[in-house]
């Protein structure tokens, strides 16, 4: 699967947790810890790569294992994130 198609993917994933919480882009950026709400934007467009500490921030403050983001190696989707806490 190419580079830009798994950033993409990782962006949908977050953006589809936070809109599932009702947070704004500025109320998730904040829980997480982050400068701005633009660099998330970035990220959920799938313009940006989401690093790691990142990533872990932003499931913390949705209150979702990392895994809940990241693509499926197998499926190449992002699982439920229902099915990642069970």
């Amino acid at each position: 699967m190419p580079k830009t198609t798994t950033v993409r993917a990782n962006g949908a994933a977050i953006q589809a947790l936070r809109e599932k919480d009702g947070y704004s882009l500025a109320e998730l950026s904040r829980r997480a810890g982050l400068r701005s709400h633009t660099h998330l934007m970035y990220i959920e467009r799938g313009e940006k790569p989401v690093s790691v500490r990142t990533l872990n921030r932003i499931a913390q403050a949705l209150a979702v294992p990392a895994a809940a983001i990241l693509l499926d190696p197998i499926g190449d989707e992002a699982p439920d994130a229902e099915e990642v806490a069970s």
